[in-house]
């Protein structure tokens, strides 16, 4: 599971049992951590954010 949050001017993604993890703005809605090779898209309009990692996709559905 993960959480997000903005902080000022950073996008922090606080995924459950780890550390808190600033990310990079790529474009619109998207942001990347690239130690972890993870791009995460997000899609306002579904309430939805993919997950991409290691060449796959993991989609969530916003709670």
């Amino acid at each position: 599971m993960f959480t997000f949050e903005r902080q000022g001017k950073v996008f922090i993604a606080k995924p459950s049992g780890q550390q808190d993890t600033p990310l990079d703005a790529k474009g619109n809605h998207t942001f990347e951590f690239s130690m972890a090779g993870a791009i995460f898209e997000f899609d306002l309009a579904k309430g939805e954010m993919t997950l991409k990692q290691g060449g796959a996709s993991i989609t969530f559905k916003r709670n």
